[in-house]
């Protein structure tokens, strides 16, 4: 939204509080051009200071990045010949103790099952393990040898050509690999001290950088683990715990107490021994190796395992007894946290049927199940979203013999290239386009020291794993994110949850990439072009819809659309005049026509419908938390509403005007992308119905994908019902949907979020951003609550309304500023207007509630700039946290004013850059650059915050009257902290 637009609605607000005499009588301030000088004043300072404070640490950060990046991997890998039996290669890792440094030979080996074909198959033990965030910085010495125990002589020159030809590079007898922390301290932690350890690591044992190399491994990583004498679980050296519960030695003290039939005892014991006991597991569960999806079968395959932490192991089927352990805890925040771990214990106890001595007898999913499912687990490369799971799905577990092309491992194909192959696959194996509104492809983004690369854009038929229930794995412990898929995430692959049209088969092509004298060299293999070609039908036109439900809102628009009379229902406890109960069109379209795990609805959800509109908001809205953890709300009541959350979530309730001769209208659910206008289409061979925006920049028959949809009354094939439908159906419509990137927003949602940072949605991709997305987030959600209530008092933000915005920490805190501050001004705005401009002179003094409730938007961001200013704090300070802690409880002028604060950072600053060797190697080169990477990044959010404090000002400037003096202050305030960045980190760094 302009300043303009703002200021316009600020206008006819101020217009309208000021009916009383006293309103009308007081000056109006701010209303002269001149005001938008002081403004501006001083702003630009600002900015251009934060943008010098950005140079300086990027040129630091640059300085000591310099050698890191000459450090490369000096060691060449030979090539496998697999006519020889070469099958993979196996890591010795030298004798050696302590701080010696590593030295480790590669070795050809044949698979130990294998048929001998002249290379010996050496017997190891397979590590499985988080690669670790950060750049490998510790290098280990590797020697290329033929045998055990014969090193590898020069090749003649034929041998040599087919060398370079291979790996493009010269041939060398040993050099240097670096690796990450983790794999570096699980060397050390392996390595023994009188004889040499042979492993199979895949950071080592695989040429990463041949992508061909490491897409036929990829082929032979089941048998691998399957063959290897033992799969060690490595979790870590216990370093990094955040708790002594953490630490190794608690953590096995604790498991041998379990092993010792604890675990009957724990439904005796009351809940907050239970708690204190389970915290013990849950910081070990918590561990990165749980979310990895290569996991899932480095542990399912393994004919033994154990587990490593530190210098302790266990047998690894600890892990099911833990997750036992922690489901018999029953308790919310215990199964919260540790959520990632029992779906692994889960899922692997259900992937196969096996024998009574342990071998697989049967697999029992399908690969478009495993991959739709598994969405809490990551890959470090997305098309490991598919590869890692090829060996444990029951259509794709013979990757040597009958693999379909189209699911080979191929890294040197693009991403759009992989996701169709897989999708065309899925399709043709189904006989389904479910796959299509599934949500579980991740994008391609990979990070190097804070810096992103490689971004590969996709279609929009291609379903984002953003769009999940949860989101992505970074997104998970935040909650949901999004409503249950529609379609449904069912382990069997012939149940669905609808039949929008019947058991029609599916007729789609997916376009082919065309190349021309203009196509970039590196597009020149792309198979795919991200145009889809499917048959369908057109059933209808979105005619009205209602705000998008965060939380599972029910808006009062919602209700409205559907008839609903607020005012006869406070009369008379009707639905309208002459509508005794709840329409069934509108009870079962917010469940999805579904009960939970997608059966038919109860026959009690009409009562708990009716019932649950006892618990409306003063506004109309039913949020279905506010009745879900209301104890004197009835069971019936919270049961219907958990299913309504789980469905409406995110999505927006409307009004679909049908196609046919009745034009009749109906309800449904759609995305919250989803604009009046859209077109609801059913395509053949799909369970439920979709939405489609066309393009009209282009032809009105392209289109691109808005997302899934519930359409009352048609979920069932009514759509399809009385013709004969055969393929290639030339009656029916062919729609084309082109690469598009993404889904525009309307205008009003765009204008709405213009005070803050463009294109955000509600949750973030990467969780290093969370914070501040959540803030921009309420911070959007203010602007729009005053948008959509024009007529609302300032302080009406504080009214029970405002649960909407806020959360209940935040809505506890509003009542508590309501009560100290909202009483003794009563209605007379004026007066709080003038009672906030009377600390013109002591700033020190004035407090975040009584701000807040004259003039919420501005104090909002002005809170955002101290909760970026916090962040720094920690970053810069964090050995004191009880400073920390007391900073925050101070008022916002007093702590952004403090002399005291930016002492200490200067202090810390100072301490750091003293501690930076002028001569420091790359291992100790790493930590620095981290840490300036993440001020830099905190810096640039703290520049983002002010510049939305300056534009809420600034399009209040003629509106509310606000006090402009403040941007004076926090000018100050946030120019101190610049300096003393500036100023006192300083460092020379030897580039010899």
């Amino acid at each position: 939204m302009s300043a303009e637009d703002f200021t316009t609605n600020k206008n006819s607000r101020k217009r309208k509080r000021n009916h009383s005499p006293a309103g009308s009588q007081k000056k109006k301030r701010n209303q002269n051009p001149a005001g938008s000088q002081k403004l501006n004043k001083g702003t630009s300072n600002t900015l251009h200071a934060a943008e010098r404070v950005k140079k300086h640490l990027a040129k630091l950060k640059k300085l000591i990045e310099e050698d890191m990046g000459k450090s490369e991997n000096t060691y060449v890998y030979p090539p496998l010949d697999e006519a020889r039996g070469q099958e993979i290669r196996v890591l010795v890792i030298e004798k050696g103790e302590g701080k010696e440094p590593i030295k480790c030979r590669l070795v050809p080996s044949a698979l130990p099952n294998s048929t001998p074909l002249g290379t010996e198959a050496y017997p190891y033990m397979a590590l499985s393990y988080y690669w670790g965030e950060g750049e490998p910085i510790h290098d280990i010495e590797v020697t290329s040898y033929k045998t055990f125990d014969d090193r590898m002589k020069e090749p003649g020159p034929v041998e040599e050509s087919v060398f370079i030809l291979r790996k493009h590079k010269g041939w060398r007898s040993s050099g240097k690999i670096y690796v990450r922390s983790n794999l570096y301290v699980a060397l050390r932690r392996f390595r023994k001290k009188n004889r040499p350890t042979t492993m199979w690591v895949d950071a080592l044992c695989i040429d990463q950088g041949d992508k061909f190399e490491r897409s036929a491994q990829v082929k032979k990583m089941h048998e691998l683990y399957i063959q290897a004498e033992n799969v060690t679980i490595w979790l870590g050296d216990g370093s990094t715990a955040n708790t002594p519960a953490a630490k190794p030695k608690c953590c096995f003290k604790f498991l041998r107490q379990i092993l010792n039939n604890l675990l009957d005892r724990i439904e005796e014991e009351d809940e907050s021994s239970t708690i204190e006991k389970a915290k013990y597991i849950v910081d070990l569960m918590c561990n990165k190796w749980f979310s990895r999806r290569w996991t899932i079968q480095e542990l399912a395959l393994a004919r033994t395992a154990q587990v490593a932490y530190g210098t302790r192991r266990c047998l690894g089927q600890i892990l099911q007894t833990l997750s036992q352990y922690l489901l018999k805890a029953n308790t919310a925040s215990v199964r919260a946290w540790s959520s990632c771990a029992n779906e692994l214990v889960d899922f692997i106890n259900n992937l196969f049927r096996r024998s009574e001595n342990g071998d697989i007898q049967q697999r029992m999913m399908t690969l478009e199940a495993l991959v739709s499912n598994l969405l809490a687990f990551e890959a470090t490369n997305p098309r490991d979203t598919i590869y890692s799971v090829l060996s444990l799905a029951k259509d794709t577990h013979h990757l040597s013999t009958d693999m379909d092309e189209r699911l080979l491992p191929a890294y040197q194909n693009c991403l759009l290239d992989v996701y169709t192959d897989f999708i065309e696959y899925c399709i043709h194996k189904s006989q389904s386009l479910d796959i299509l509104l599934r949500h579980w492809a991740p994008s391609e983004k990979r990070e190097r020291l804070s810096e992103i690369v490689n971004q590969e854009d996709l279609p929009t038929w291609i379903p984002s794993i953003h769009k999940s229930s949860y989101g992505a794995p970074s997104q998970r412990p935040q909650g949901r994110s999004n409503g249950d898929s529609f379609v449904g995430t069912s382990i069997r692959s012939s149940q669905r949850n609808y039949s929008a049209t019947l058991d029609l088969l599916p007729e789609i092509e997916f376009g082919p990439f065309t190349t021309n004298e203009e196509t970039p060299k590196r597009d020149e293999n792309k198979k795919y072009s991200g145009r889809l070609f499917v048959q369908g039908l057109r059933i209808g036109k979105v005619e009205k819809i209602s705000p998008r439900a965060p939380e599972a809102m029910i808006f009062k628009e919602a209700f409205s659309l559907a008839g609903f009379d607020l005012n006869w229902w406070r009369e008379c406890q009707k639905w309208a005049k002459g509508i005794e109960r709840v329409p069934e069109g509108f009870w079962r379209t917010i469940v999805a026509d579904r009960g939970p795990e997608g059966t038919n609805p109860p026959s009690w959800y009409p009562r708990a419908c009716l019932d649950s509109l006892k618990h409306l908001r003063l506004t109309g809205d039913l949020r279905p938390d506010d009745v879900i953890e209301l104890k004197q709300a009835s069971s019936i009541s919270k049961l219907f509403l958990g299913r309504v959350r789980d469905v409406l979530w995110q999505r927006r309730f409307v009004c679909i005007r049908l196609n046919g001769r009745d034009k009749k209208t109906t309800y449904g659910l759609t995305p919250k992308e989803t604009e009046p206008g859209d077109i609801i289409c059913v395509f053949f061979g799909c369970s439920v119905p979709v939405v489609l925006r066309p393009d009209r920049k282009k032809k009105p028959h392209y289109f691109h994908m808005v997302g899934e949809c519930f359409v009352y009354g048609m979920m069932d094939g009514e759509a399809v019902a009385g013709q004969p439908w055969t393929p290639p159906y030339t009656d029916a419509t062919r729609f084309e949907l082109r690469f598009m990137t993404s889904i525009k927003k309307n205008s009003r949602s765009t204008q709405r979020s213009s005070l803050v940072l463009r294109e955000l949605d509600t949750r973030p991709e990467q969780s290093q951003e969370t914070e501040r997305h959540c803030l921009e987030f309420k911070q959007r959600n203010i602007f729009t609550w005053y948008e959509d209530n024009p007529h609302k008092d300032t302080r009406d933000i504080c009214s029970p309304d405002a649960g909407r915005i806020f959360t209940s920490n935040w809505h506890g805190r509003l009542m508590g500023w309501d009560a100290d501050f909202g009483k003794k001004f009563g209605q007379d705005i004026q007066a709080l207007y003038d009672r906030v401009d009377s600390y013109k002179k002591a700033p020190e003094d004035l407090e975040l509630g009584l701000f807040f409730l004259a003039h919420p938007i501005s104090a909002f961001a002005l809170w955002h700039v101290l909760r970026t200013c916090y962040k720094l704090d920690k970053r810069i300070c964090g050995t004191s946290k009880n400073d920390i802690t007391e900073w925050k409880s101070w008022r916002p002028f007093q702590y952004l004013l403090s002399t005291e604060i930016v002492s200490r950072w200067e202090i810390n600053l100072d301490l750091f850059s003293s501690e930076v060797k002028p001569s420091a190697n790359k291992s100790e080169r790493a930590p620095v650059a981290m840490l300036l990477a993440a001020i830099l990044e905190d810096l640039e959010c703290l520049e983002q915050a002010f510049s939305t404090l300056m534009e809420a000002f600034k399009a209040t400037q003629t509106g509310m009257p606000c006090p402009h003096w403040m941007l004076v202050f926090v000018r100050k305030g946030v120019n101190n902290r610049f300096r003393a960045i500036q100023e006192h980190i300083t460092f020379q760094i030897s580039t010899q």
